[in-house]
């Protein structure tokens, strides 16, 4: 019998057998007509399913779906190419739609779809800067945090004490807060600790003297002390000229006068990196909206317009620096980090998804009362910012005796000084400091503040630890916390989340501590909260604890610091690339790799007093901690070699020879002037050198005619012929090989290819690595070499920059260290290489066959001139040394010269001579070949790779320039930097007539372009004849041109060093460089 028979039958019986309905308007209740029988429901429900289908699905995907969610929601996120979503909806479909598992599926499907955008958004297009009062920091509520108004109250206060119960705030300061006696901070923080701290609680907090329930200031870490708490503050510190910068040494915040110096040195630095952030984004011009300030008419609203943006942006950056020190030092100075050598750091900015769902951020925040009485850390005054105090109030107060000063005698006198403040920030100083004439105050006044401040050793909070000089202070801070009414300590802890106090002695196991408070409140629950929080047990220092405060006041601090930050959608949600530019969102990271275990003041320090600090001075890497705490905590750690313990002093400022005579003078006599990178190439050469840093004849010339005889760069035409065509092969395989194929609907065939990173970059890699130091590389034709092109290329520019460029003292220790780690990479496969072809080396079995496993051969390419060394009988070590040495001088600064070439002669206003290029590398007779490499030192000259060279002068001289009307003699003495700066000389009308004009032809009495002078380049006619091929072979390539930007520019853009311009690149990342990026080029087939 059929389904449908079946279903007849039951349903003609239950409709016979109702009764009549009773309802006035004969219809049957709801309940009657769903009772349609038991045995009907089931027969109409197994149709429906073998109608849906078998809701078991019988594919392994499925379970591999499930179980990558169930590892991976909450982390990694869904892998969806396993199809889980698809397969739940397959099951869900298949199910009774009535049933309770089909509704809790669909719920779970319609929630995680819903969950998967945010609701409402968290952020908009058109507000990705902050206001100047720190409003629509959350677009739903824009005066959450904002400046001007009342502050929260975090926890309602239950506790009923009549307020004549409570003890006399100076008693409470007499008995649990006054310092009985120095101690210093355990942990070895020094003062600038506090005086950061400082700069944070006047970025949170400004209680109105008028009304103490209003802030003043906004509730984010927005750095407002430099920037100002509302419009008109903040344009009192900006020049709004177009550039988007502040006044030189310039802060809004007035009361730090009444701090220790350190704190308004502190905002100094702040100021320049905001100027330094502001510059390089109009320098770089991300995005091509800005324009030179000369272009601008006095009066243009788009100069008013471009500064604001560049203002803005350089202020969220900037703030992102100061985020960055909050957690790269402050808190991991509080959690013990540095003294264990972590560079670990709480992540409070991304998503965080758990099984309840978002965790928020970006939703705002509002400082509350009770962290406003938190915050005060009057105990860690050091005894150099307490006797600074002590002189500031007997000057104000004209007494010594600092007990008598009430609070009508405090009041007046910050009324009087109120009153007398100098309203105009580019007029205020601090500490005696004479501000030269552009405004800004000495680099070496600045430094000494913050070293005297490093060197000062923080106190220790907790009871009995606050100067004596601030007991009014105190006072005022116990009455202001009885008039908003806050909480109890035991209040406080609750909520928290942290047991409550049973009784004093659990507060503070000192019985005089504890005895004192029970004196003053009878019961643990009568606690005040601000002698609670100042006068509880310090945590002990430990593993993650280094702050040693109160334990309570710990776990407040970490809480708020992450609501600060996390709550902030200009740290979080709105923290992205594209509204700090790439170069912006990347210069404010921490690195975890920078010798100071992810310190983010370092950076600041190191990048904004350049003269003043070295790359490993302690002084600038470890400034939260005094030099000695530091060095024990190094000794520990076992790195003290590798640090600068000594105050810093200031580095000469280096002088400038601008002449081909004055450069000449100076690279001729290496006895008076030393090369300056001798200790950078020991290091890369594991302390051998080699000749480029001898500057003695006996110990330079004997390698120098080693190496070259070896290349057989040393009266040898056939080898020259032989690296032309190397360099020639070289250059078409990488232009084949890297290139790909596009055709248009209308037009030829074309080509398209990164001409720098593809063809010339690897071309030089191979160089180096293939014929001079033996690093097997892993290409398709060597698919079990160690290391690709682009990793040796990266190791070599490594190399290079570490000895050769002058690099930045913030780039110094992460520099050095990575190129160490090369260098350590490189040398072995030297030495390696150099073992095989040692006579009678015996190289083990088992090591040979590895080699012809990794290179497909026993030979090679280095092997050659590799024997040539050996023969001299010098150690594997020193030879090692120069074949490195070599190989870094040869190798990416190649490239760098080549793909200058290229780019100078693709640019329209050299249309005319690319056209002669074109012609010539049609040709291979000697004079095209002359004309050719004319060309290219004109390129180089007015394109060279670096604006000049130092050395060191270690006996007194005078240079005499060329010129002398022009250019005055130098005096020089021992100790003194010099800078010859090439692009001036080889720009010098005098030595150059009619400079800016290509002229292949121009008579060159010295090759300046390669170098001059004792350590001028040993393979100058090797490059010139290997660097002719090259672009002879991609200037004979049909109709090449530049590609479409942006990809057929290369990006970058000018500076100066020195007086000297020169040109700096932006990398794939959005840093800046001084290596030539990518350039597209295409050509037809």
């Amino acid at each position: 019998m059929s389904n449908n028979i079946v279903t007849t039958l039951l349903t003609a019986d239950y409709l016979s057998s109702r009764k009549l309905p009773v309802a006035p308007d004969g219809r049957y209740e709801p309940a009657e007509s769903s009772n349609h029988g038991v045995v009907l429901n089931f027969l109409e429900k197994v149709q429906a399913q073998i109608k849906r289908g078998d809701p078991i699905l019988h594919d392994p995907q499925v379970v591999e779906g499930f179980v990558d969610a169930a590892l991976h929601a909450n982390t990694v996120g869904i892998d969806d190419r396993k199809m889980l979503f698809q397969n739940g909806l397959t099951i869900l479909q298949r199910l009774d739609p009535n049933s309770n598992l089909s509704k809790k599926l669909n719920n779970v499907a319609i929630a995680d779809l819903y969950n998967s955008l945010t609701h409402p958004p968290t952020n908009y297009l058109g507000t990705e800067f902050r206001d100047a009062d720190g409003g629509r920091n959350n677009n739903y509520f824009p005066n959450l945090g904002r400046a001007g108004q009342p502050y929260a109250r975090g926890v309602p206060g239950k506790t009923p004490i009549p307020y004549h119960e409570l003890p006399d705030p100076g008693l409470v300061f007499d008995t649990l807060l006054k310092r009985r006696k120095l101690e210093a901070h355990p942990g070895g923080n020094s003062s600038l600790t506090f005086a950061f701290a400082s700069l944070i609680t006047h970025s949170l907090f400004r209680t109105n003297p008028y009304n103490m329930n209003i802030n003043d200031t906004s509730s984010y870490l927005d750095l407002s002390p430099l920037y100002g708490v509302d419009q008109t503050s903040q344009n009192a510190v900006r020049q709004k000229d177009g550039t988007g910068s502040l006044y030189p040494d310039v802060f809004s915040e007035e009361r730090l006068g009444l701090l220790p110096p350190s704190v308004s040195a502190l905002l100094c630095i702040f100021n320049r990196n905001h100027n330094y952030i502001a510059a390089n984004l109009l320098t770089i011009n991300e995005r091509k909206r800005w324009k030179p300030i000369s272009s601008f008419s006095p009066n243009d609203p788009a100069l008013l317009q471009q500064d604001e943006e560049i203002f803005q942006t350089a202020r969220l950056i900037n703030c992102g620096h100061f985020m960055s020190v909050v957690f790269g030092d402050y808190v991991a100075g509080f959690l013990g980090l540095t003294r264990t050598g972590s560079s670990w750091s709480m992540n409070p900015f991304d998503p965080i998804k758990t099984d309840d769902g978002y965790v928020g951020r970006g939703e705002g925040n509002h400082v509350s009362v009770e962290f406003n009485l938190l915050y005060r850390w009057h105990a860690t005054i050091s005894p150099q910012d307490e006797k600074w105090t002590e002189d500031l109030f007997e000057s104000v107060f004209k007494t010594k005796d600092f007990d008598s000063i009430d609070l009508q005698k405090f009041g007046e006198a910050v009324r009087e000084l109120r009153t007398h403040s100098e309203p105009d920030p580019r007029k205020r100083n601090f500490a005696g400091l004479v501000r030269q004439p552009n405004g800004a105050f000495k680099d070496e006044d600045i430094a000494n503040l913050l070293n005297d401040a490093v060197e000062s050793p923080a106190s220790r909070y907790g009871a009995r630890g606050t100067p004596g000089v601030l007991r009014i202070v105190e006072i005022l801070a116990m009455n202001q916390a009885r008039k908003w009414g806050v909480c109890t300590m035991n209040e406080f802890r609750a909520f928290l989340g942290l047991k409550q106090f049973d009784s004093f002695e659990e507060w503070n196991p000192d019985p005089e501590i504890a005895g004192a408070a029970r004196a003053l409140y009878k019961h643990i629950n009568l606690l005040e909260l601000y002698p609670g929080l100042q006068a509880e047990q310090n945590m002990p220092l430990g593993s993650g604890s280094g702050l040693c405060c109160g334990f309570t006041m710990m776990r407040a601090i970490l809480a708020d610091a992450i609501c600060l930050v996390r709550g902030d959608r200009f740290f979080t949600t709105d923290f992205t690339p594209a509204n700090l530019t790439a170069w912006g969102y990347n210069d404010c990271q921490r690195d975890p790799n920078n010798g100071a275990f992810g310190s983010a003041l370092s950076k600041l320090l190191l990048r904004n007093l350049p003269q003043n600090y070295r790359y490993n001075s302690t002084y600038g890497l470890f400034a939260f901690f005094t030099p000695a705490a530091t060095q024990q905590n190094l000794k520990v750690l076992k790195l003290t070699s590798q640090y600068d313990f000594t105050r810093p002093a200031q580095a000469p400022i280096p002088k400038v020879v601008s002449t081909l005579k004055g450069i000449g003078q100076v690279f001729n006599d290496p006895v008076r002037y030393k090369v300056p990178y001798t200790s950078d190439m020991n290091l890369l050469t594991q302390g051998v050198g080699m000749f480029l840093i001898y500057d003695t004849p006996a110990k330079h010339d004997p390698d120098r005619l080693l190496a070259t005889r070896a290349l057989g760069l040393h009266d040898n035409p056939e080898a020259m012929k032989w690296y032309a065509n190397y360099y020639r092969e070289q250059t078409q395989f990488h232009l084949k090989t890297k290139s790909f194929r596009y055709s248009l609907p209308s037009g030829p065939s074309s080509r398209y290819v990164d001409i720098i990173q593809d063809v010339v970059n690897m071309t030089s890699v191979h160089w180096a690595a293939d014929q001079l130091c033996g690093v097997s590389l892993k290409t398709a034709a060597n698919p079990r070499g160690l290391f690709t092109e682009k990793e040796a290329y990266d190791m070599f520019m490594i190399l290079f920059t570490c000895v050769f460029e002058d690099v930045d003292a913030e780039h110094g220790w992460v520099l050095r260290n990575t190129a160490l780690q090369a260098s350590q990479i490189v040398n072995t496969c030297i030495e390696e290489s150099l073992k095989e072809v040692m006579p009678k080396s015996g190289l083990p079995y088992i090591a040979n066959t590895i080699n012809t496993w990794i290179n497909g051969h026993d030979e090679k390419p280095c092997h050659k001139w590799m024997r040539e060394l050996v023969k001299s009988k010098k150690s594997i070590k020193d030879l090692t040394g120069l074949v490195i040495g070599l190989a870094v001088g040869s190798s990416v600064n190649y490239a760098q010269a080549c793909a200058q070439v290229v780019d100078f002669y693709l640019k329209p206003e050299y249309a005319k001579e690319k056209a002669e290029i074109v012609r010539l590398s049609q040709l291979t007779d000697h004079e095209s070949t002359r004309l050719l490499i004319g060309y290219i030192k004109e390129a180089q000259r007015l394109a060279p790779q670096f604006p000049g060279l130092s050395r060191v002068a270690v006996a007194s001289d005078v240079i005499k320039e060329s010129h002398p009307e022009k250019h005055p003699d130098i005096t020089i003495a021992p100790g003194d930097i010099i800078f010859s700066s090439y692009y001036n000389a080889m720009t010098d009308p005098d030595d150059f007539p009619d400079p800016f004009t290509v002229n292949p032809n121009r008579p060159w009495a010295n090759d300046w372009v390669q170098g001059t002078g004792f350590h001028g380049c040993p393979g100058y006619d090797y490059a010139q004849h290997t660097l002719s091929e090259v672009i002879r072979v991609i200037f004979s390539l049909k109709n090449l041109r530049r590609a479409a930007p942006p990809a057929g520019i290369l990006s970058g853009f000018d500076t100066s060093v020195l007086g000297t311009k020169q040109h700096m690149y932006i990398d794939p990342t959005g840093n800046i460089s001084p290596w030539p990026g990518s350039l597209f080029v295409t050509w037809d087939e």
